[in-house]
């Protein structure tokens, strides 16, 4: 029995910089355990994170560099 997976490129303009990131919809403990994994990693540029319906919104500083 395999787990369906729903992907969706959002760009978050941050600055002058664009990131592409893969947005995994499911409900798979897995899948939810990366997200949270890719929120900590980049935990010191967010204002914000929540996930509505699967998907993971990111909201950024202004001033962000990478």
């Amino acid at each position: 029995m395999g787990v369906r997976l729903k992907t969706r490129q959002m760009r978050v303009k941050c600055k002058n910089f664009y990131i592409q990131h893969m947005m995994i919809a499911s409900q798979s403990l897995i899948l939810n355990m990366v997200h949270l994994e890719l929120v900590h990693m980049i935990s010191h540029f967010l204002m914000s994170a929540t996930t509505v319906g699967g998907q993971l919104h990111l909201i950024f500083q202004k001033d962000s560099e990478f």
